[in-house]
This record gives C-alpha cells, structure tokens and sequence, in this order.
C-alpha cells in the first residue's frame, strides 16, 4: 500500500496575481515573501527570512498603533472538577 505523502493531486502551491492587486493590498511599501531562486534572477535584494524582525514589527507598530493585535477579555473559567 502507498503511503500518501505530500500534495494531493490538483492541488498548487503558487498562485499568479497582478502587481495592481499587490499595490492595493499592501501599498508602495508593502511587504511580499518571495523565493531566493526568484529574487536572484531578477536582481532583487532583501532580507533573509529567518523570523519576522523585531524591529520591523517595532516600525510598524508605531506608525500604525492599528496593526497590533487587539488584547481582548479573556472568558472567565471557573472548573471546579475534571
């Protein structure tokens, strides 16, 4: 018997969009994941993803106080037995 390892049939990973859907979505400035097989051939530097910056985190939060997540109330559990 096979063992089902992987994708399943029919299904993709990469998707096409367009650089307008990009810019209004995530503006002049916005921040896209892209391979570095991809970024290498069309002469793109950035950053190596390793985790999401500490400082970049920090730039947006104070230029965007909306962005952050939002602390809600945490239910009250009272469990008096399991």
């Amino acid at each position: 018997m096979k063992n089902k390892i992987g994708r399943k049939k029919g299904s993709y990973s990469f998707i096409i969009v367009s650089m307008g859907q990009l810019n209004k979505k995530l503006g002049e400035e916005g921040y896209v994941v892209v391979s570095k097989k991809f970024a290498d051939s069309n002469g793109i530097v950035g950053q190596p993803v390793i985790k999401r910056p500490v400082q970049l985190a920090q730039e947006e939060a104070t230029q965007n106080p909306s962005s952050l997540p939002k602390q809600e109330d945490s239910p009250l559990v009272n469990v008096q037995s399991w």
